[in-house]
């Protein structure tokens, strides 16, 4: 699964004041997205984002500390997550089962002996037929 700027973008004006950010990056730039949805879904009502005042009449009521970081725009972003993550996980998971059941093996050294067209599907046409 590879993530876009545009969540990265999104990921990090949300983290940035929150104590997770460098988590956030290395989990992302590793893709290790179990680490990343878990962050996400402690971030969706993280106390760090929120304060506490009193109003008028000095009953105290929570409020954003800025709008840029709202509820909203952590469910979307966390919501944005898991539709791109059960998309992986679903493509992922029929891949593997067309790889085993119609698949071919070639090792890694064997591809590298590859220098032209022919040699490739000599390569192929070895692997099909073991």
């Amino acid at each position: 699964m590879e993530y876009t700027n545009d969540f990265k973008t999104k990921a990090f004006r949300i983290f940035r004041f929150t104590g997770n950010l460098l988590k956030i990056i290395k989990a992302i730039e590793n893709n290790k997205h179990n680490e990343v949805r878990i962050l996400l879904e402690n971030i969706i009502d993280d106390p760090k984002l929120y304060e506490t005042t009193l109003n008028k009449m000095g009953v105290p009521y929570i409020v954003k500390k800025n709008k840029k970081y709202s509820h909203k725009e952590r469910e979307s972003l966390y919501s944005e997550f898991m539709d791109n993550y059960t998309l992986y996980l679903d493509r992922k998971n029929k891949y593997e089962t067309i790889a085993e059941n119609y698949g071919y093996k070639i090792s890694a050294s064997e591809i590298g002996k590859v220098k032209n067209e022919e040699d490739f599907l000599s390569l192929i046409s070895k692997a099909m037929t073991d």
